[in-house]
């Protein structure tokens, strides 16, 4: 490893600058042909620090011999047989063959006495040679010095170029190779090399003398050999390049890389494309001397000068070094402010290493691929003007400032060179390809040439950056090279990128030759000190299988698409194009661009000046929508006259302290949405007259903080500028507005009473109180009130508005965030807390009130106590977001906020822009909000154009009422209105800790005045609803509707004691109350009036228990229907048609259900309309208008006996005891009736009949039917309908068995069974008619499950009760008790509502292992298994991403789970509808099925049934016969059997006037038989009987 840098050194020409016709023909010696150098091989002797052997690469070179490589230093000839070696193979590939450099040396060591050394060796061993015996000299392979065999070139002694070949006398090379020479370079006597002319006149064996000389002291012979020779095809010193060392720097620092004339410290041993270019080294094939390929790889020139004309232009690059493809790129605007600046191109080269080439290191250790190099001046083939580092690498790491550790000033090294992201730099910065220039030494405040730091290591963000090529720290990246040398595929540089393809800075050093040191107190005249931005992109798009790149060169690419740090002198005469969201940072720069003159910085000298930036004629700077320009650190950004800055919606310019923004006069800026301009505390505004700022939106401003300058920051900019000093003089147009003396936070408490404009977010800090009172504040669009924990924002008789400038259109200011603690109770040191009151208004906000910091999970719990305080057009007014309030206990207690008197309204002024959805509030996941005596109100006349709702939750308890208020009379109710809105309330998912509860409130012209889905403990009782169709919901939804309540998959809730009136409208569509999919819980809707409605109260889908067993579900109660042309109507939802309680009564069925109906028989079912397959039996008085007349199929009206108590059951007023007790007392009678049913059901054991059906009973007909018979009326669905299906009994038999168990056959499972039995195979339709019709009849069955009904119903209403109670319990929710209370309710529904509080509580463990004991029950399997199976997905889901930020997250399972109906399914369209701009989930609008039949038409038409009226089956007869019959009612009938002599010998009376029966002939002999059937004043019929 090479720890220092080689100094290879030409002391002939470093003060003489020849002109030079043509750089192709070389300096001093051709670069083109054939030339031999003579070699010598020599040592100093009897020297005293004589170090011995030197290592030459095979072997140690010892005092007194050869070294032991000198065959590989060079080829003395060439042929087909001898491989090139060294030299000559280096110069004949880097030449691309077209320069061959052959030599010999003496065959002896040359010994010169240490006494006889001079500072000039060449004389030393001429004078040997001289004084040599002899006159030639003959080498070691036989070449003559006295002919012309080392004689090939005759040199122009005017200008010392190469003018012809051919002999001029003299020897074109001499080559010095020393083992040791103590003088050898006036320095370290092994530590490189020098070359030069001459000497001329020195005559030797019949030469004249000498035309050029180099002498080399080191063990790199090969490398500095070569380089030594390049001297003569280049020039002198300051053709250095790659770390050569002496000469006038381009730069500060020295720059890595490779050239041909870079020293052995190169990262790669080859030429590069410039070198090749200016000796004119092209393949004798190519046109171009710089030629690349196209596409089809076809020629093409590769040197291109900057166009945006230019625009993905593609290459293919091959192996620079077999093929010489290369492109160079002339960068442009270097001469725009100084016409002397050396012009800067980029080279683009393919170096793939390939097998055998020079350029291949041994070790494999470079990396392969595109290498980029800066050229700066040096393209003038006719001059031999130069600086070094005129070629540098262009490094893939990338620029930027550095600091270092364990510096070492002798050696010039540092242990680490360290850096960030945030010291990205890639316009002025430092890469790893560069030492760096430093103030380490020498003089105080001043670089001089040879201060210069070289990192062995590096590291960025706190990572030492690793070698790809063995996995290590790298060590001295400049010289060895790793990954950071080439650009790989995908990889791009330009105008966003680090490195980018600006200009670089240059600053011409003093020559670092070892004896000079110093610094130019100025940069040259045609150094270049601006950084000039442009369009340039290069990006590397394919590698090929055989190395061959492809790139992509475009000139138009001015978008700034990463987040960048510009530091340096910048000018902008094109344009930028600044993406959404990307940041541009004007930093101060800490890398050096000068040698002297610092500027103090954070404690630090910085050899820079402050950041500048400016814009010039007829350039544009685009800032898209939320992107941002950050000028910091004293560093400016000017616009000058006829420049254009452009900021879009969101986008900013921030100016901070020390820092400058001038718009000059003429200078274009445009200002649009929500852009700004922001000028700091201690920042600078200049606008001079003249600009043009136009802030176009009303949102547009230009905000100066309070201590923000208008004026220039003159300590760093000219004192000399015509900034406007007044903001009120500042010309500018269109709706914005300059906002002065911007604040941005309480410093203390404060009182505002005096009128106020906010253009930015502003803070009330913790342990501060601002009180706004009798004033008006104005905010601009989007700004925000943030309230911070332990915070107070009390309004007071104040308005908060938007900020409105003349005639523009106004735009939503951002609202007031409170800020909460989530993990600490509501106690106000722990919590934000706002207070509204005495007449205030918010209005015009996006969001008004909102209870937390956006995206923070853990800023929930603030509070807000408003009373007597408008909202007025906010988008929402209230948002309450996931917060539970524990108190010491750790159970959940209420959210302390509410609202008092408190108007929420939309009217015709509300802003037309951004109205997705308008919310007054909403809740998330809280508990016990309270709204009393509030308004919420809509007035806005287009209805439809967006979804609009009053309060809308999503897992949220609440509470809305009414206030009483004492008047002389008595008192009076100040109700809650919601008034002309999509949604009074949509309350969705409500379970566990929550509930919520509406009472005394008023519901008008509203789409529905309450919707719930999925929610539970519901309780809406003694509202007024108003019920106009006068809103048509966003999607499908067919037409105008308007609805009073809509509950789905709601259970246990209450609605009671409301009454609704529907309003005359063009539109008929009026419903009370729809309930769909409500389950088989106790629910109830009771004591309602409905008036004047289509259909006062809808029932869809299953609201049910839909098992075998005695179940519940929902009933009517003690309404009036009045005057709606449909009272109830139950429906089917898709599949699920399981209805309601089959049983509608008071409680049992002795008791009436007290309903009173219209009886409308003009309108089918007007009273009850059935469209559905279950059967509803309805119990009532029997007189009056509270029996039903206009009924459907399937509903049959019965007696009751009582109608005492059914209005009167209010657990609600029972205390604790008293419900407890009752509940013990109904469980022990539901017990031991729930035992007696079960021993009579299918006779106590259902797989037993099972088992005999299945088993070989075929033969026993009678027996059979004796045996099912006998258990009838209580056989079960599943007992009848396997029976059915196996086809063991003949059809009339089974008839008879099944008319015999009417409670069982109007099980839906039953019901379902006869309608997929569409072909009647299995029943007739006649057969089937004939079970429907026995549905009139009743058992004892009826009564014994009409008990437990009954039973279970009131146990239900008990617990809910309970539940409601603890729900609401003001000491804290007890989750155990809750879930206790859950575990006594005896349905299916509680069951999940255990899974829903378990998943709330995040208790995933125990939901999983509830939801498997409930599939283990095989009824719940059958009749529940795909809601259970949802509940398994939904589960899932929620402890895939069980973080509050996930919860909000919608995945495509739920989009899946939305589509069912089960109770999964509701509760996932209630979440994904919350988070929809415009919910699309809406109550359904039923259409009445017009071939619903009426109960009249049912009966007329079955006295037609059958062609005859009796039917006698089979004649003949062996072991039975059965009578299916239809006769007149009121009639009864017996069947008479005679012998053929006239003797009676069986009398049956028939069950009712229509049915089947059978009759047991097994002890009946063969015969004729005849049989009468008689009403017992006539015969109905009388026929001949065969039994054989």
């Amino acid at each position: 490893m090479k720890k220092v840098l080689f100094l290879i050194l030409l002391f002939l020409y470093s003060n003489v600058n020849f002109g030079q016709t043509n750089s192709r023909n070389g300096r001093s010696l051709p670069a083109t042909d054939t030339i031999r150098v003579f070699i010598v091989f020599a040592e100093v002797i009897g020297a005293p620090n004589d170090p011995g052997g030197l290592w030459v690469g095979n072997g140690s070179w010892e005092t007194g011999s050869l070294p032991p490589n000198k065959d590989l230093i060079i080829n003395h000839s060439i042929s087909n047989s001898t491989p090139l070696v060294g030299v000559t193979k280096y110069f004949h590939e880097v030449s691309n063959g077209k320069f061959i450099v052959l030599g010999d040396y003496y065959s002896q060591i040359v010994q010169i006495n240490n006494n006889e050394t001079t500072d000039y060796p060449v004389t030393e061993v001429c004078n040997f040679f001289k004084n040599l015996q002899g006159q030639d000299i003959i080498t070691q392979n036989g070449y003559s010095f006295n002919s012309n065999d080392f004689d090939s070139w005759t040199t122009n002694t005017q200008n010392y170029y190469p003018a012809s070949k051919s002999s001029d006398g003299k020897i074109d090379m001499i080559a010095l190779i020393w083992r040791y020479h103590p003088k050898g370079t006036n320095h370290d006597s092994r530590n490189g090399g020098f070359t030069g002319r001459g000497p001329e006149n020195f005559s030797v064996k019949g030469k004249l003398g000498f035309s050029s000389y180099m002498s080399i002291c080191i063990s790199g012979i090969v490398e500095t050999f070569r380089h030594e020779y390049a001297h003569h095809l280049l020039g002198d010193n300051n053709f250095h390049s790659g770390m050569a060392g002496a000469g006038n720097g381009t730069y500060l620092s020295d720059h890595g890389g490779y050239s041909l004339l870079s020293s052995v410290n190169s990262n790669l041993n080859f030429v590069n494309g410039w070198d090749r270019d200016r000796l004119g080294w092209k393949p004798d094939n190519n046109q171009y001397y710089i030629s690349a390929r196209d596409i089809d790889y076809s020629e093409a020139n590769g040197d291109l000068e900057y166009s945006q004309d230019i625009q993905n232009r593609e290459f293919i690059l091959r192996d620079f070094a077999k093929y010489g493809d290369a492109i160079r790129i002339k960068l442009p605007h270097t001469k725009n402010i100084n016409n002397n600046t050396r012009n800067q191109y980029i080279w683009i080269e393919n170096h793939q290493l390939l097998p055998n080439c020079v350029e291949t290191p041994s070790n494999n250790n470079k990396a392969k691929g595109i290498r980029l190099n800066f050229q700066v001046g040096n393209d003038d083939y006719t001059s031999s003007y130069s600086r070094t580092n005129y070629i540098s690498p262009i490094c893939s790491f990338g620029n930027y400032d550095f600091t270092y550790s364990g510096i070492d000033a002798p050696s010039k090294m540092a242990d680490y060179g360290i850096t960030s992201d945030d010291n990205s730099n890639p316009l002025s910065g430092y890469s790893l390809l560069q030492s760096h220039a430093l103030d380490f030494t020498y003089t105080a405040n001043e670089i001089y040439n040879r201060e210069v730091i070289t990192p062995k290591k590096v590291k960025k963000n706190n990572e030492t950056i690793i070698s790809n090529f063995n996995n290590q720290e790298m060590l001295y990246p400049i010289f060895d090279g790793y990954q950071f040398d080439v650009f790989s595929v995908g990889r791009k540089i330009g105008l966003s990128t680090n490195p980018s393809t600006t200009p670089l800075l240059t600053y011409t050093t003093v020559d670092r030759y070892p004896n000079t040191l110093g610094f130019n107190p100025n940069p040259a005249s045609d150094d270049n000190r601006y950084i000039f931005l442009n369009g340039l992109e290069i990006e590397v798009v394919e590698e090929k299988p055989n190395g061959d790149i492809k790139v992509r060169i475009s000139c138009n690419k001015f978008d700034v698409d990463n987040d960048v740090r510009w530091c340096g002198p910048i000018i902008l005469t094109e344009r930028i194009n600044l993406k959404s969201n990307k940041t541009i940072l004007l930093d101060q720069g800490l890398t050096p661009t000068r040698p002297n003159n610092p500027i103090a910085f954070e404690s630090e000298n910085i050899f820079a000046s402050p950041t500048t930036f400016k814009a010039r004629n007829n350039s544009i700077f685009n800032l898209e929508s939320y992107s941002k320009i950050e000028v910091k650190n004293n560093s400016s950004m000017e616009f000058e006259n006829g420049s254009n800055l452009n900021i879009l919606n969101g986008a900013k310019v921030v100016v901070k302290a020390g820092s400058t923004l001038c718009i000059k006069s003429g200078a274009n800026v445009r200002v649009e949405g929500n852009g700004s301009i922001v000028i700091e505390d201690g920042g600078y505004l200049c606008i001079e007259q003249g600009a043009n700022v136009n802030l176009v939106d009303n949102t547009s401003l230009i905000k100066l903080y309070t201590g923000a300058f208008l004026g220039v920051n003159e300590l760093v900019l000219d004192a000399n500028n015509n900034c406007i000093s007044s903001i009120n003089n500042i010309p500018i147009i269109g709706c914005g507005a300059i906002i002065d003396n911007v604040i941005t936070k309480t410093l203390g408490n404060e009182t505002w009473t005096t009128p106020k404009t906010l253009g930015n977010d502003f803070t009330v800090k913790s342990g501060h109180t601002l009180t706004i009172q009798n004033t008006t504040v104005s905010l601009t669009p989007k700004v925000k009130i943030k309230v911070e924990p332990n915070a107070k924002l009390i309004i007071d008789n104040s308005t908060l508005t938007s900020y409105v400038d003349g005639n523009c259109e106004g735009d939503y200011w951002g609202g007031i965030e409170i800020y909460g603690n989530k993990s600490q109770s509501q106690l106000v040191q722990y919590q934000g807390y706002l207070e509204l009151k005495n007449n205030s208004i918010i209005e015009n906000a996006r969001n008004a009130i909102s209870l937390w910091k956006s995206d923070d999970w853990n800023s929930m719990g603030g509070i807000v106590n408003a009373s007597n305080t408008t909202f007025r057009n906010n988008i929402r007014s209230v948002e309450f977001m996931s917060y539970k309030n524990i108190n010491t206990n750790n159970e959940e207690i209420d959210n302390v906020s509410k609202f008092t008197n408190c108007t929420f309204e939309w009217n015709e002024n509300i802003y037309s822009n951004d109205k997705l959805r308008l919310d007054h509030v909403t809740l998330w996941d809280v508990k016990g909000v309270k709204f009393i005596a509030c308004d919420f109100k809509n007035t806005l006349t287009n209805n439809n154009e967006v979804s609009k709702q009053g309060i809308y939750s999503e897992e949220a308890g609440f509470t809305v009422q009414g206030k009483i208020i004492p008047i002389p009379t008595g008192i009076e109710i100040d109700r809650s209105e919601f008034i002309n809105l999509t949604y009074g309330i949509r309350a969705e998912n409500i379970s566990h800790s929550k509930n919520f509860n509406v009472q005394t409130s008023y519901f008008e012209d509203n789409f529905s005045g309450i919707f719930s889905v999925a929610s539970n403990n519901i309780t809406i009782k003694n509202n007024l609803f108003r019920i106009k169709p006068i809103h048509k919901p966003q999607g499908d939804f067919p037409d105008y509707a308007a609805f009073g309540v809509a509950v789905h998959g709601c259970s246990r809730y209450q609605i009671q004691e409301n009454d609704f009136i529907g309003l005359n409208s063009d539109h008929p569509y009026k419903i009370g109350v729809q309930v769909k999919s409500s389950g088989e819980g106790a629910n109830r809707i009771s004591d309602n009036n409905f008036i004047n409605l289509f259909q006062a109260s809808q029932a869809i889908g299953n609201n049910r228990g839909i098992s075998n067993m005695p179940s519940t579900g929902l009933k009517y109660m003690c309404n009036n229907f009045i005057e709606s042309n449909y009272a109830i109507v139950v429906t089917p939802n898709n599949l699920i048609k399981n209805g309601i309680a089959i049983n509608q009564d008071g409680g049992d069925i002795s008791l009436s259900a007290e309903n009173v109906f219209s009886q409308n028989t003009s309108i089918l079912g007007s009273d009850i309309f059935n469209d559905n397959t279950s059967v509803i039996n309805y119990y009532s008085t029997q007189i009056g208008d509270k029996k039903p007349l206009a009924i459907t199929s399937l509903v049959y009206n019965y007696l009751a006996n009582s109608t005492n108590g059914v209005c009167l059951k209010n657990y609600d007023l029972w205390d604790n005891v008293t419900l407890s007790n009752a509940f013990v007392a109904l469980e022990n009678d539901y017990i031991s009736l729930l035992y007696s049913y079960n021993n009579l059901l299918d006779g106590g054991s259902k797989d037993a009949l099972l088992d005999k059906i299945q088993g070989t009973w075929t033969d026993e007909v009678w027996a059979m039917r004796e045996e099912f018979i006998s258990k009838s009326p209580y056989l079960s669905p599943d007992v009848l309908i396997e029976l059915a299906k196996s086809q063991k009994l003949p059809i009339l038999i089974y008839l008879e068995i099944a008319l015999s168990n009417p409670e069982a056959t109007q099980k839906d499972e039953y019901l379902d069974f006869m309608k997929n039995d569409e072909s009647d195979v299995l029943l007739t339709a006649n057969g089937k008619e004939m079970i429907r019709d026995s549905w009139d009849t009743k058992t004892f069955r009826t009564s014994i499950e009409s008990n437990i009904s009954s039973k279970l119903s009131d146990m239900e209403y008990i617990k809910r009760e309970q539940i409601y109670r603890t729900i609401n319990d003001s000491l804290g929710f007890n989750a155990s008790e809750y879930r206790y209370l859950l575990n006594n309710i005896r349905n299916i529904d509680a069951k999940y509502e255990l899974v829903d509080s378990y998943i709330e509580t995040r208790e995933y463990t125990n939901a999983r292992n509830l939801l498997n004991s409930l599939l283990s029950n095989p009824d719940n399997e059958k009749y529940n298994g795909e809601t259970i199976n949802d509940y398994f997905t939904l589960l899932e889901i929620m402890e895939s991403r069980d973080t509050a930020t996930n919860l909000l997250s919608i995945d495509e399972r739920m989009e899946t789970l939305s589509n069912s109906n089960t109770r999964v399914g509701y509760k996932v369209k209630a979440y994904l509808n919350f988070y929809n701009p415009n919910p699309n989930y809406h109550p359904d609008y039923i259409i009445i099925n017009p071939n619903t039949k009426s109960k009249e038409i049912k009966s007329n038409h079955l006295i037609n049934l059958f062609e005859d009226n009796v039917i006698l089956a089979p004649n003949p007869a062996k072991d039975y016969i059965t009578i299916t019959y239809n006769l007149p009612p009121k009639q009864v009938y017996t069947i008479k059997i005679y012998d053929n002599k006239g003797v009676e010998l069986l009398t049956k009376t028939l069950n009712n006037n229509k049915g089947v029966q059978t009759i047991n002939l097994q002890y009946f002999k063969s015969g004729s038989y005849f049989y009468i059937i008689t009403n017992g004043k006539e015969s109905i019929k009388s026929d001949k009987l065969i039994i054989l």
